[in-house]
């Protein structure tokens, strides 16, 4: 039997449950974010160690990120030099035909009008020749320059290959055939010479 009897209204009774489960969720919440706050607090600590770890590695491997960044600008630079040179050097090997044309006119007109060229011929001008030790490379023709023409003594004739020898664009200059004929009361001479670079 009850011996206890609750005279308190029903609207009182509710608003103390209401005030009982208030503050049993509110404590829950409280104590969720309270675990919430300090494993945040937590991860930021982590992360602020990390952070500083970070910056300390970078500081130290700063060094060595400035010498591979040297170190690739340095390879583009071997890499641009390597075919700036085989540009020269192809450049370099390239003959102007105009240069050898001019060279061939000066010497010609050193003889004071008792030599003419009359026929130029030119064989491999522009190939690139390799020095090869072998026999079949060393009986091949060297690429050079032929050079037909009439003289009126061989003096003349001596002065072209002077002066084709001495321009230093040819690394041989040799006289092949000089034949003499008679034309019109006056002696005169077929030349031939061979030019190679």
């Amino acid at each position: 039997m009850r011996t206890i009897i609750n005279l308190l209204p029903a609207s009182y009774r509710r608003q103390q449950i209401l005030r009982r489960r208030a503050i049993q969720w509110g404590s829950v919440v409280c104590a969720v974010l309270l675990v919430g706050w300090c494993w945040h607090r937590y991860e930021r600590r982590e992360e602020l160690a990390l952070s500083q770890q970070l910056e300390s590695l970078a500081r130290e491997h700063a060094p060595t990120r400035v010498m591979l960044k040297q170190l690739v600008n340095m390879r583009h630079q071997l890499d641009e030099l390597q075919q700036q040179e085989s540009v020269v050097r192809e450049l370099e090997y390239q003959r102007n035909a105009l240069t050898l044309l001019g060279v061939l006119s000066q010497t010609a007109q050193a003889a004071k009008g008792r030599l003419r060229v009359t026929k130029v011929e030119l064989a491999g001008f522009q190939n690139m020749r390799r020095a090869e030790p072998n026999a079949a490379a060393q009986s091949a023709p060297a690429d050079g320059l032929t050079v037909r023409g009439v003289s009126l003594d061989n003096p003349a004739v001596a002065e072209l290959l002077d002066g084709l020898q001495d321009s230093g664009m040819f690394s041989r200059v040799e006289l092949l055939e000089s034949k003499e004929r008679e034309e019109s009361e006056v002696s005169l001479r077929d030349y031939k010479v061979r030019c190679e670079f």
